[in-house]
């Protein structure tokens, strides 16, 4: 399964809700970022790594929380998460089916050196509301059909 790691502040500050949001509820920007990766992961095949630096930890992040295919990380302060991603990259074996979700410039040049694949927050963000619009859609109108149904729509456009 592919890996996507996401550099936490970084993509909170590149969607401005989410930053607008930091600047009164840190919480409420991680949480919303949190959602929006659930949300992506549905139907999305990969597991996705949030890393946070720990210094703006809230209470419990001192270890990894796992949920399903979302882990989420904080750095132990004073340590950034920089150099935690750093290291993720380089313990990967499959650098290939690796992306990192930053704009940082010397994380993305680490990446893209040990052959991962590189997305901005921007980029990714798109992905993730067309991924969320498709399963919307799909909710909407329970594309799944039994073979009876199938039968019987046949029936009445006459294709039977």
């Amino acid at each position: 399964m592919n890996k996507i790691i996401v550099d936490g502040y970084n993509m909170i500050y590149r969607i401005p809700k989410l930053a607008r949001m930091m600047e009164s509820d840190l919480e409420q920007a991680r949480s919303e970022l949190i959602w929006l990766l659930k949300s992506y992961l549905v139907r999305a095949r990969v597991h996705i790594v949030l890393v946070f630096d720990g210094k703006y930890a809230g209470l419990n992040t001192t270890s990894p929380r796992v949920k399903n295919r979302l882990q989420i990380i904080f750095s132990k302060h004073p340590i950034k998460a920089d150099p935690i991603i750093k290291k993720m990259i380089h313990d990967e074996k499959k650098k290939k089916g690796l992306t990192l979700v930053s704009e940082d410039k010397e994380l993305m040049q680490y990446a893209r050196s040990a052959g991962s694949q590189v997305l901005s927050p921007a980029e990714f963000l798109h992905r993730i509301e067309k991924r969320v619009y498709k399963n919307e859609l799909h909710n909407k109108y329970d594309m799944d059909l039994s073979e009876e149904e199938i039968a019987e729509w046949l029936e009445i456009f006459g294709e039977k």
